[in-house]
């Protein structure tokens, strides 16, 4: 299976993920991703950083660029489906 790499890129500069995660694809690491933003998105509040100007770069095991998130993809879908079931 593949690696893939989670580059979390921020006001500040890229932080990068010296680990990464093996998975089955790249939708598997995109569905990761999507899922691991509003967790990271608390954590960077926290640290007064606006998530909605973060995304994470993922990366395969080469460094090649495979995908970019904007946090705000899942942000403002969260965000929607609050307001809509209010």
């Amino acid at each position: 299976m593949p690696w893939f790499y989670f580059h979390l890129r921020t006001p500040d500069g890229l932080d990068r993920d010296e680990i990464g995660l093996e998975l089955i694809g790249i939708e598997a690491a995109y569905l990761d991703a999507c899922r691991a933003i509003p967790m990271m998105a608390d954590e960077l509040l926290e640290k007064k950083v606006d998530p909605r100007c973060c995304c994470f770069e993922i990366t395969d095991r080469a460094g090649q660029a495979l995908l970019e998130l904007p946090f705000t993809e899942i942000l403002d879908r969260d965000a929607h489906r609050i307001r809509a079931n209010s």
